[in-house]
């Protein structure tokens, strides 16, 4: 049971909204700062075509496209409607837009291939499309980077700051209370004091918060296999701004309260 809260716990933290991913794995042969002709095009159009779209899904979005059509780079996925509500998204899109933009400026300061692909972009007036569809493909939320925005995303300094933190996490709220399973209800995330902070209200018909705190030891070890595990960027990003991270509990029923702390020199 123990293993079994904490697993799910660990997912939560792998929240990572649609747009992190990164199809380009070569350069463009021409100079990215010019209009570019035809054959530079075609091969920008053959690279998006071709990319493995797996290697940019998640347990909450699974993107099923990438193209080039017209004047627009569209990635189309589909969310995992236990998780993602379109709605959601639908009614918050400026958060996601400010979301995506933020993972695209810190992407480049860490890919050069990357940056040359968005000045391809900018320069051939060409804008990226986010495209979000439910499983039935009856519902569907569009998200458009301009090529103004892309200018904006390019002439960032690409360094984290608190803000960038910040409007990721809103990216996440959005979605919040989220129930993860029977015994689970994620209902916060944000920065307290100097921690980015998880609370979850645990199902004490399910289990009950004693079980859970006379656990301790076993949670935060379980927690920190799974964390430091994997290369989780909130953790990675909390580490780099001088945050900890802090998973506080509590019972449905008797309200009991339990939290387990990483400061930030135990992050890695």
């Amino acid at each position: 049971m123990v293993k079994r809260i904490v697993l799910l716990f660990a997912f939560a933290s792998a929240f990572l909204l649609f747009g992190c991913g990164n199809p380009i794995d070569k350069q463009a042969k021409s100079n990215p700062n010019e209009k570019t002709g035809m054959d530079t095009i075609k091969m920008l159009m053959d690279i998006i075509n071709n990319s493995d779209p797996s290697s940019m899904s998640n347990m909450f979005y699974d993107l099923v496209s990438s193209k080039l059509e017209n004047n627009e780079v569209i990635y189309t996925s589909k969310p995992n409607n236990t998780y993602i509500k379109i709605d959601n998204i639908r009614k918050n899109r400026g958060w996601q837009k400010r979301a995506l933009m933020n993972r695209l400026e810190l992407q480049k300061s860490q890919n050069k291939p990357f940056v040359d692909f968005l000045k391809i972009l900018m320069n051939n007036d060409i804008r990226l499309k986010y495209v979000y569809q439910d499983k039935t493909d009856t519902d569907t939320c569009q998200i458009i980077l301009s090529t103004d925005d892309l200018k904006h995303v390019l002439s960032a300094d690409g360094q984290l700051t608190i803000d960038h933190l910040k409007t990721e996490i809103k990216s996440v709220q959005i979605h919040l209370p989220l129930q993860l399973d029977e015994l689970t209800i994620w209902h916060d995330y944000s920065i307290v004091g100097n921690n980015v902070t998880y609370l979850y209200e645990i199902d004490e018909s399910v289990a009950s918060m004693d079980y859970v705190i006379d656990n301790y030891d076993l949670m935060r070890s379980y927690l920190s296999d799974q964390l430091f595990g994997v290369n989780d960027g909130f953790v990675l990003q909390a580490k780099e701004l001088g945050l900890g991270m802090n998973y506080a509990y509590f019972g449905s029923i008797t309200n009991k309260r339990m939290e387990v702390l990483f400061k930030n020199e135990e992050l890695h």
